[in-house]
């Protein structure tokens, strides 16, 4: 898939030389050739990871208790 680098450029107000419309045009050549990739590899037996650390939140207990305001 091969993105017009000077349309999007033109749609997001940014100035660019040749050289830069080719650097980038390059650039997002190879990250969506990358993700084609990753696109095809098989995903159904692994399960989605919500938390990689590990850790979990420590919350106490909610407890009604006095209020006290000192002046």
């Amino acid at each position: 898939m091969k993105i017009d680098v000077k349309k999007v450029a033109k749609l997001a107000n940014l100035p660019l030389s040749e050289e830069e419309e080719a650097k980038y045009s390059e650039q997002l050549s190879k990250i969506l050739e990358y993700i084609e990739k990753l696109n095809e590899i098989d995903t159904s037996d692994v399960e989605p990871t919500h938390n990689v650390s590990g850790l979990s939140n420590v919350m106490r207990k909610d407890e009604i208790g006095d209020c006290t305001i000192s002046q």
